[in-house]
């Protein structure tokens, strides 16, 4: 999915609780840019 995108918007949360680290890592593999709308700080440090 994101290897053919430029930018994945991730609108679901809660981001911890679905693993959306995942995603975070194959953007990042593939040079895609990521972008949500998480409040949750702890989540936002473990991905940085």
């Amino acid at each position: 999915m994101e290897a053919g995108a430029k930018v994945v918007l991730n609108a679901a949360g809660p981001y911890s609780k679905y693993h959306a680290a995942h995603i975070v890592g194959a953007c990042a593999r593939s040079g895609t840019h990521y972008a949500d709308l998480s409040g949750e700080y702890y989540y936002q440090r473990r991905m940085s």
